[in-house]
């Protein structure tokens, strides 16, 4: 399926840095959530043969032109600022779109 001319353009913008450093990832949290009304897209993938409950491999999340992906494996998630992200999950104000 090809995109429509205008669509394909907006794409070649978006950049999708890999952040795979705490320090830089709660900044990057820090920014999407000090904005009062984000607009954000999120996406999780875990690995559930790991272990019985699965373990969280990247957290995708994408805000204004760029598409965060968290490597997960290569940080330390327990200094990870995560009640950010799950504040999304567990907030009624947050407009969710399953597809």
């Amino acid at each position: 399926m090809e995109c429509p001319p205008d669509t394909e353009e907006q794409f070649k913008s978006i950049s999708f840095p890999v952040i795979t450093q705490v320090e830089e990832a709660n900044k990057i949290l820090d920014t999407i959530f000090s904005d009062k009304n984000p607009i954000i897209g999120i996406d999780t993938e875990a690995a559930v043969e790991m272990s019985k409950h699965g373990l969280l491999c990247l957290i995708q999340i994408s805000y204004k032109d760029q598409v965060y992906l968290f490597d997960m494996i290569s940080m330390n998630i327990h200094k990870l600022k995560l009640q950010k992200v799950r504040h999304i999950f567990n907030n009624i104000s947050f407009f969710i779109v399953k597809i």
